[in-house]
C-alpha cells in the first residue's frame, strides 16, 4: 500500500494552522480580561479618590470646598 505524501504534509500545516489560531484566540482572549480589570481597577479607584485642599491656616477640606484657595 502506497502513502500519499502530499496528503500528510497537508494535514501536518492544518494541525499547525489550527495549534496557532488556538494560541491567538487564548492569547486575545486572556489581554482582554487583563484589559478589563485594569480598566475596571482605575475607575474604582477615580472613584474612591479622595481630594484634599487646605485654607491660609492649614485647615484641610475635601474639595471642592469654598474654603479651598
Amino acid at each position: 500500500m502506497m502513502k500519499n505524501y502530499t496528503m500528510t504534509i497537508g494535514r501536518k500545516r492544518n494541525d499547525r494552522i489550527k495549534l496557532i489560531k488556538k494560541i491567538v484566540l487564548f492569547t486575545l482572549i486572556f489581554w482582554g480580561i487583563v484589559c478589563l480589570f485594569k480598566y475596571l481597577d482605575n475607575r474604582d479607584n477615580k472613584l474612591m479618590e479622595i481630594n484634599y485642599c487646605y485654607d491660609y491656616n492649614g485647615e484641610h477640606y475635601i474639595s471642592p470646598d469654598s474654603n479651598c484657595r
